[in-house]
């Protein structure tokens, strides 16, 4: 129908377009943070001609229409749809999501057209005398060799943060509402002021200020030095990283660019990911810094002074994470004495960066490695030995769905508990209260138990596949099997762990999701039949998960 020529040329088109949407609602976004003309002038032409430089890189890449082109068009496609529909909800909901935050009144729009212009002409004269800069060379080929997963993680940065508008609310006091999160706490620990609380990190986060202030800092030069807005850029950022990260170890792992694509996209359109990809918490950090230890650990050239920084981020964000790590490595490279050398370097220089964090902001975090501070974490433990039996019963079977239901798939119900001298209720997927001997957990009905089903069974065909594979003895040294061992030992711990510690266990559903999606995603047998069995299972998922989002929203919306 269309000449090679043609398609090249309407690809190119639809990916400027794209790129100028977005430009411009960035243009917008400053401009209604700081009205001052000259500041917000200089703004729109750096950042035009960065863009401007990317749209070179982009769309001078030269594109062959083969069969996996249009596999991997057809998955960006669908979360094009996606991303348009959360956009499109966000909309419907104006008392959350103001959109004149993102318009330009008429002068303005066209004084952004000029600069825009200005900007893009220059970036192309300096490619075009120059050619791209030195600094530039590197990330474009990396780009352009991960043009389908970065444009991917583009897509889930937009979701992500369009919904941390929704979600992470200054006029709310958001402690324990929404599945035992602490918001309110997380805003104020990424520099956002004015929410009325001083807040101290425990110790079981001895890092945090150390290696994502200085993030969020940076994140609010691209918003004018708006704190808030800075700090749900960078949520969002690590939530698209994550999406990247995921999409990364499948594709270096063997997978086709299209099947890794279709898994990432999976990951990305979870429950846990659109929440805590969203949420203002720690835990979207911890997933991103685990799927990077992942991703290093499965190249060969990876050294173990290459991994410690990246043990370092896990550690320094959650301890507990770092054994998975430790699992991770020691299944990975069957060497206990390459294990304890990390463990032992791992926390020598935390303690070190500790006290370095502690100089910076004193009295703001914790010791790790002062026994009392950690063991203050006992509060957050249940007494599960001391439960009586309908109880213990129950937090077992609450665990269990959390972690192979409710991280990816969101039930059809959850619940909404008034919340004295809140005006948000306490929101969670379960409820011990109703009376003693008794618990609830959210339910499926509708597409819902029917998605239910069909990840069910994706879960258990990828677990025959593996088991499968064991038969052949050569099978057992094999890459995919000490990934697939360490990812079930890492799922093992979190559902052991989180039976005992953490009030719902849904909060701590970042630290498995990208285990289970993995092991799934490297023992499912790549065939045209599973291909299609994922995207549609995907499509199902995200009008679930989108449903389920309105449901959740909708619940704010009321307490605004």
């Amino acid at each position: 129908m269309f000449s090679v020529r043609t398609l090249r040329f309407l690809l190119r088109t639809s990916f400027a377009i794209a790129g100028l949407a977005l430009f411009y609602f960035l243009g917008g976004l400053l401009f209604n943070i700081n009205n001052d003309m000259l500041v917000w002038g200089v703004q729109v032409l750096f950042f035009g001609v960065l863009f401007g430089f990317l749209g070179i890189c982009v769309l001078k890449k030269e594109v062959s229409f083969g069969k996996d082109f249009w596999q991997v068009f057809g998955i960006l496609l669908l979360n094009h749809v996606f991303g348009l529909a959360i956009i499109v909800l966000a909309l419907d909901h104006p008392a959350l999501f103001d959109r004149f935050s993102f318009r330009l009144p008429p002068f303005q729009f066209v004084f952004f057209l000029f600069m825009s212009l200005a900007a893009f002409y220059l970036a192309f004269a300096i490619s075009r005398k120059f050619g791209l800069p030195g600094w530039i060379e590197k990330p474009r080929l990396f780009l352009l060799s991960h043009l389908s997963g970065t444009v991917l993680a583009g897509i889930f940065f937009v979701i992500y943060f369009v919904l941390a508008i929704l979600f992470n609310r200054t006029e709310f006091y958001m402690i324990d509402s929404l599945f035992e999160g602490d918001h309110s706490y997380w805003l104020t620990f990424f520099g956002v002021d004015g929410l009325g609380i001083d807040p101290r990190i425990r110790a079981v986060h001895p890092l945090v200020y150390l290696f994502l202030r200085p993030l969020s800092w940076l994140a609010t030069l691209l918003v004018g030095g708006n704190p808030y807005y800075g700090t749900l850029l960078l949520i969002a950022a690590m939530g698209a990283l994550a999406v990247f990260l995921f999409w990364l170890f499948l594709y270096e792992h063997g997978l086709s660019k299209p099947f890794a694509l279709l898994l990432a996209s999976l990951f990305g359109a979870t429950t846990t990911q659109l929440l805590f990809g969203s949420f203002a918490e720690s835990y979207i950090f911890s997933a991103a810094a685990l799927l990077l230890f992942f991703v290093l650990l499965q190249r060969k050239t990876t050294t173990l002074q290459s991994l410690i920084p990246a043990g370092l981020l896990v550690f320094g964000i959650t301890i507990s994470n770092v054994v998975q790590t430790i699992t991770a490595l020691f299944f990975v490279r069957k060497n206990i004495k390459l294990v304890m050398r990390y463990v032992f370097i791992l926390v020598f220089v935390a303690m070190l960066l500790t006290l370095v964090n502690n100089a910076l902001y004193p009295y703001e975090s914790g010791y790790f490695f002062i026994p009392e501070q950690l063991l203050g974490e006992k509060k957050y433990t249940q007494s599960v030995l001391d439960f009586p039996e309908w109880k213990l019963r129950g937090r077992i079977y609450s665990t269990a769905r959390n972690l192979l239901f409710y991280s990816v798939v969101a039930p059809s119900s959850f619940f909404a508990v008034p919340d004295p001298g809140k005006s948000l209720p306490r929101i969670s997927f379960f409820d011990f209260s109703f009376y003693a001997g008794s618990y609830a957990h959210s339910a499926y009905d509708g597409i819902g138990d029917f998605l239910l089903l069909t990840w069910l069974f994706l879960v258990f065909i990828a677990g025959l596949f593996f088991l499968w594979s064991l038969r052949k003895r050569e099978n057992w040294q094999n890459t995919s099997t000490l990934f697939s061992l360490a990812l079930l030992a890492n799922i093992a711990f979190n559902l052991v762990f989180h039976i005992i510690y953490g009030e719902d266990p849904f909060l701590y559903s970042a630290d498995w999701t990208y285990a289970l999606i993995l092991f799934v995603g490297i023992n499912l047998v790549e065939r045209w039949w599973s291909k299609a069995y994922l995207l549609v299972f995907i499509a199902m998922l995200m009008i679930n998960n989108y449903f389920f989002l309105d449901k959740l929203i909708a619940v704010l919306a009321q307490a605004v």
